[in-house]
């Protein structure tokens, strides 16, 4: 045998008010909505007030989405994914204001609010990258400076294996080292790319 649940009386419940089913004199003391818009009113004459086998009786029936089209639905449906709280773009997450685009003003603009203080945010300069002298080497071994970006490693990658491979250079030995020793040294810098 379950144990009865007791519940807190309603705040808003009616004193003595009759059960709402038709024909049930029981005390009506459990409150269900007359329509999902009144859902969260604090005012008892937006709900009906059952009696506790009425309000099992009416919780089956009752039906939320009724009177909504298939679209309302679904909107519904995307909205509770996130708890029905306004949402932005990915780009946006974490701005002061969603349509502020240049990220040091929206800092700026926070730290004004700040006790009336001014301060003005500065972005962290960019660490020069540190290369291991392997990698150092690597980008001796094809020809490009040690601040190269990756898209010019991949792209001079790509133009020496198409001039140094074996097939294009028909058994050439010095250039088939040479090609050994680019793909070698791509491999090499392949924590930078």
């Amino acid at each position: 045998m379950s144990a009865r649940r007791y519940h807190s009386p309603d705040p808003i419940a009616p004193h003595a008010h009759p059960c709402d089913w038709k024909g049930c004199p029981a005390e009506g003391v459990h409150r269900a909505p007359k329509n999902r818009g009144v859902l969260g009113s604090n005012s008892a004459e937006d709900y009906f007030w059952f009696c506790e086998t009425h309000i099992r009786e009416f919780n089956q029936r009752w039906d939320y989405f009724a009177g909504m089209s298939p679209e309302d639905i679904e909107s519904f449906q995307r909205e509770a994914i996130v708890g029905h709280r306004p949402t932005w773009p990915p780009e946006f997450v974490g701005r002061a204001n969603p349509q502020e685009t240049d990220l040091e003003t929206a800092i700026n603009r926070f730290y004004a609010g700040l006790n009336g203080r001014t301060v003005k945010y500065q972005a962290p300069s960019q660490p020069s990258r540190r290369l291991t002298s392997t990698q150092t080497a690597a980008l001796a071994v094809m020809e490009l400076p040690q601040d190269a970006s990756s898209e010019d490693i991949k792209k001079r990658y790509k133009t020496l294996v198409k001039q140094l491979h074996p097939d294009v250079n028909k058994g050439d030995k010095k250039l088939e080292d040479r090609f050994k020793r680019v793909v070698e040294a791509y491999h090499q810098l392949h924590d930078l790319l």
